[in-house]
């Protein structure tokens, strides 16, 4: 929910999933360097990215090292329930703003560490807030349904 209400978040969230997808841990200076980036170097900034790292690390997201610099990433929890698998979609989607395609969809960096588990087609197919299509090559993407 965090991710749809507050942009600043998902963009920490994407950020931070993005990092420690290529080598499992980032450090919090690579984040704020990338926050910098986007929203200017502000005290504002920094403090902001240091409260949403803190609340994944409280929500058990992330682990912080001893010495408070590196985050690591957890473990990939599997979401259960067709239901929830759906509104995890709905939550990406809305939170990337465009369609994605459905094998990629589970490596969006804004949802680490949760996994759509299998079958995502099926159960998203069923889901009346949401657009699966094919293009003529066959690759399936989704969206959020006008």
């Amino acid at each position: 929910m965090a991710i749809v209400t507050y942009p600043f978040f998902a963009k920490v969230a994407e950020i931070v999933g993005r990092l420690t997808s290529l080598q499992g841990d980032c450090t919090t200076a690579e984040v704020h360097r990338r926050m910098a980036e986007i929203y200017g170097e502000r005290e504002g900034t920094r403090r902001m990215t240091n409260m949403v790292l803190q609340s994944q690390i409280d929500w058990a997201l992330l682990d912080r090292s001893d010495n408070g610099k590196t985050l690591t990433r957890k473990k990939p929890c599997a979401l259960e329930g067709w239901d929830l698998v759906r509104w995890m979609t709905t939550a990406v989607l809305e939170a990337v703003g465009r369609p994605v395609g459905l094998g990629t969809l589970e490596a969006q960096p804004v949802i680490f560490p949760f996994g759509l588990g299998d079958n995502l087609g099926f159960v998203l197919s069923s889901a009346s807030d949401l657009d699966l299509r094919a293009d003529s090559a066959g690759n399936q993407s989704v969206s959020l349904r006008e």
